[in-house]
C-alpha cells in the first residue's frame, strides 16, 4: 500500500469540503436558519433548554416571558427534526429566498412563526377556561417547523392543482402534501404540539391564497430601506440576496434536476443553468439559480428582477407581478407535464 509522499498535498477534508460547498451555495437567511437548528440540537447535549425557550402558555400569559414567541423556533433537541429540516428546508429555503430576497423571506418566516405560536397560545388558554385543566398551560410549542409547516403549504397552494408530490414510496396531490407531512409528524411527535404545527400549515394556505399578504408580505420599498438602514451592514455578507437581485419565479423554472429528491419541494422539471457568483445573465440582469448575490449586484439586476413567484392562482410570495413571468411559468409547468405524459407512454 503506497503513502503519499511527504511534499505531496493532503487530501481534501470531506467534512470541510461538504461545510464550504454548502456556505457558497445557500443563501443567508436559509443558511443561518440550519446552522442555528443544528448548533441547538449539539447544544441540547449538554444542557436541556427547551423549557427555557420553548412556548408554553404559563410562561408567555402569566410570567410575561414574551422572548418565548421569538426564539422557539430555534430550539431543536431532535436529530429526527433536524434531519428532516434538512431534507425539507433546504432547497425550499433556497427557492424562495432567491424569489423574495432576504428581507423579506426573513419577515415571512418570522411572521409564520408568529401567528402560529399566537394561535397555539390562544387555543391552550381558551381551553384551559373552559375546562380548567392546568395541563394546557404547560402544553410546549417550539422548533423550525412551526416555520417549515407554513412555507410548504403557501409553495404547495401556488402549484398546479394536477400536480403531485412524491411522499415517501406513494404520490400525493400536491394541495394535501402538507397535511400528509403534519399527519406523519403527529404520528411520531403527537401531544399539543400538534396545535401549533397545525396552524401553521393553514396559516401557509391562507397566505398562499392571498388572505395574509397585508401580515406577511413585505414591500420592496420597505426592504430596500431597511438594507440601505438598520440592515446595511448585514447586507453585505456573503449570500445576502438584496431585494433589487430577487429572481422571481425564475427561482422555481431554474432549479438543477438534482435538487428534486424524495422530500424536496420541486414542482417543475428544471432547466440546468450555470451557477457564478453573483453573476448577471443574458436575459437582461437576472442573477442564475445558485449565485449569491452580492449587494454590488443591485444596479445590475434593479431593472429586470421582480421578486415574485406566480403560480397556478396568479398570486405572488415575492413583491411585484410581471406578464413575462406568468408566461415563464406557465411554459415551464406545461413543457414539465408534457415531458413526464412522453415518459409515461
Amino acid at each position: 500500500m503506497s503513502m503519499p509522499s511527504d511534499g505531496g498535498p493532503s487530501p481534501p477534508n470531506p467534512f470541510l469540503s461538504a461545510y464550504e460547498n454548502f456556505r457558497d451555495n445557500t443563501p443567508f437567511f436559509t443558511r443561518s436558519i440550519l446552522m442555528v437548528s443544528t448548533a441547538s440540537y449539539l447544544f441540547s447535549w449538554i444542557y436541556n433548554y427547551q423549557m427555557a425557550l420553548a412556548t408554553i402558555p404559563y410562561f408567555v400569559c402569566f410570567q410575561f416571558e414574551i422572548y418565548r414567541i421569538v426564539l422557539s423556533p430555534l430550539v431543536n433537541t431532535h436529530l429526527f427534526t433536524l434531519l428532516f429540516a434538512f431534507l425539507s428546508f433546504l432547497q425550499l429555503g433556497k427557492r424562495l429566498e432567491y424569489s423574495m430576497g432576504t428581507v423579506a423571506f426573513g419577515w415571512f418566516c418570522g411572521g409564520v412563526a408568529l401567528l402560529a405560536n399566537t394561535g397555539f397560545l390562544v387555543f391552550c388558554v381558551l381551553i384551559y377556561a373552559m375546562t380548567r385543566e392546568k395541563g394546557y398551560l404547560m402544553a410546549s410549542a417550539s422548533g423550525v417547523w412551526l416555520i417549515l409547516f407554513g412555507a410548504i403549504a403557501a409553495e404547495c397552494v401556488q402549484a398546479p392543482a394536477e400536480m403531485k408530490r412524491r411522499f415517501f414510496f406513494c404520490e400525493v396531490p400536491v394541495c394535501y402534501y402538507p397535511v400528509a407531512l403534519f399527519a406523519l409528524f403527529s404520528f411520531f411527535g403527537g401531544g399539543l404540539s400538534s396545535i401549533a404545527y397545525a396552524i401553521s400549515v393553514g396559516v401557509g394556505y391562507l397566505f398562499g391564497q392571498g388572505r395574509l399578504d397585508h401580515i406577511l408580505k413585505l414591500s420592496g420599498g420597505k426592504a430596500q430601506e431597511w438594507e440601505n438602514g438598520v440592515l446595511a451592514k448585514w447586507a453585505s455578507r456573503p449570500g445576502w440576496v438584496v431585494d433589487h437581485a430577487a429572481i422571481g419565479s425564475d427561482a422555481w423554472s431554474q432549479v438543477p434536476t438534482s435538487e428534486m429528491g424524495m422530500m424536496g419541494s420541486s414542482f417543475f422539471r428544471p432547466a440546468q443553468v450555470p451557477a457564478t457568483d453573483g453573476s448577471v445573465d443574458s436575459r437582461g440582469g437576472t442573477p442564475s439559480v445558485g449565485s449569491i448575490i452580492m449587494p454590488g449586484n443591485r444596479n445590475a439586476s434593479s431593472s429586470n428582477a421582480e421578486s415574485s413567484f406566480v403560480g397556478s392562482s396568479g398570486h405572488t410570495l415575492g413583491g411585484g407581478t410581471a406578464n413575462r413571468r406568468v408566461t415563464d411559468a406557465r411554459a415551464a409547468r406545461l413543457q414539465a407535464l408534457e415531458r413526464r405524459g412522453e415518459h409515461a407512454v
